[in-house]
């Protein structure tokens, strides 16, 4: 009886508490993100990493967290809504492997949810959506480059990680208001061994011979990689159908067909590889650099507006900085992303590169913070969209939650 009473009295109480505390609906329309009616551009930066491979789990994030909570704050108060951050890179810190190479755990204290929940939890008060990169294409560290090997080549490995790893992975953060989306692996075109030929356009890689693609040391199949993206964003997109999912290429070349390249990361290519059918991405993004920071590649985004690339969902430039391009300042590179063409053939969003100064091509944080500041506020739809978001903890929710928890307690 007092259960049934409790629900009478505090049903309605509960209703609002959900909805206070609701993840945004974003919801990808043709070649646009939108939340509501209104078209949404992701505006922010990488926050690849603290320390590399090392921030989640094992209680790693504690050490991490003051600079975290010091670029969050940066990024969001030049009005960015979104961050880019890497987690298991190679696997020399999580997830957790056994002594063959098969995938365990998340991590090997146990607290790796605890630690990437404290994160986003971190971001949502800053009002940030974290998209996070599995695993690293670009570089390969010779120590743990087995690891990475045997989930991309062995598919009993790969389910391992999904089954122990992933999907709890995903199940303890889908409802969380800063879980913006997931990235499967950055950059895989560093692994492709080039020059292969198949009578499976998908999985022939002669196209690539000359463009820099394997530049990592040409370790793997292109089939091989692709069933790697498609039985991890089926596993991701059967525990939240509603997720964000993508995988950074390092060029264009390899992700449309429409400039004499390949779309490689097409719904076709991913279901021939890997066969499980929610295992399709819902948006592309890509890489743009210049050359020796001297031109860009024919096919780079800054030479481009979207629909020159003929896709078929939008595309976000998931990295580019003004160290390396080609004399284009920050400011214009973001403009270029949220303004350039009709409102047909913008970008969805654009990410620079990196919030902690450090890989190749790096910007300042104060040179990536103006460039998001450009954008800062803006909604125009004519343009690319809406920017600002607000995710946070409201005073009164806040107060709904501890007044429903009260009652509930006293009278069940």
């Amino acid at each position: 009886m007092s259960t049934v009473i409790t629900f009478l009295l505090f049903g309605p109480l509960a209703c609002c508490l959900v909805e206070a505390g609701s993840k945004l609906a974003i919801t990808v329309n043709k070649t646009r993100f939108y939340i509501g009616n209104e078209r949404f551009f992701l505006s922010g930066a990488n926050t690849a990493w603290v320390n590399y491979g090392a921030d989640f789990g094992n209680n790693q994030y504690e050490q991490s967290r003051q600079e975290f909570l010091y670029l969050l704050s940066n990024i969001s108060d030049a009005g960015g809504n979104s961050m880019r951050t890497w987690v298991h890179v190679d696997g020399h810190t999580s997830p957790h492997f056994n002594s063959t190479g098969y995938v365990i755990g998340l991590d090997k204290d146990g607290t790796f949810l605890a630690d990437f929940g404290r994160y986003l939890d971190d971001a949502r008060a800053r009002n940030i959506l974290v998209f996070a990169t599995l695993w690293n294409g670009a570089v390969v560290n010779p120590q743990n480059g087995s690891l990475l090997e045997g989930l991309i080549t062995d598919e009993s490995k790969l389910q391992s990680y999904i089954d122990h790893a992933l999907i709890p992975w995903v199940t303890a953060v889908k409802n969380h208001p800063a879980m913006g989306g997931w990235e499967i692996i950055n950059e895989m075109e560093g692994l492709l061994i080039t020059g292969e030929r198949s009578h499976e356009p998908c999985f022939d890689t002669r196209f690539l011979v000359g463009s820099t693609a394997g530049f990592a040391g040409e370790r793997n199949h292109l089939k091989d990689l692709l069933r790697f993206l498609n039985w991890q964003t089926d596993a991701i997109r059967s525990v939240d159908p509603q997720a964000l999912v993508t995988s950074g290429s390092w060029r264009q070349w390899s992700q449309s067909g429409a400039l004499g390249g390949r779309n490689l990361y097409s719904d076709h290519c991913l279901l021939k590889a890997g066969g499980r059918p929610q295992g399709t991405l819902t948006f592309y993004s890509t890489h743009v650099y210049a050359i020796l920071d001297l031109f860009f590649w024919p096919d780079a985004a800054f030479k481009h507006v979207m629909t020159d690339y003929e896709l078929d969902k939008p595309l976000v430039l998931a990295e580019f900085s003004q160290a390396g391009g080609a004399r284009m300042t920050i400011t214009d590179q973001f403009l270029w992303a949220y303004q350039k063409g009709s409102v047909r053939q913008r970008y969805s969003g654009a990410w620079s590169w990196q919030s902690v100064s450090s890989g190749g091509a790096s910007d300042t944080l104060k040179t990536q913070v103006k460039g998001i500041h450009s954008l800062k506020g803006s909604n125009n739809q004519t343009q690319g969209g809406r920017i600002a978001i607000h995710i946070q903890k409201t005073k009164s929710s806040w107060f709904v939650s501890r007044l429903l928890q009260w009652m509930i307690s006293w009278f069940g």
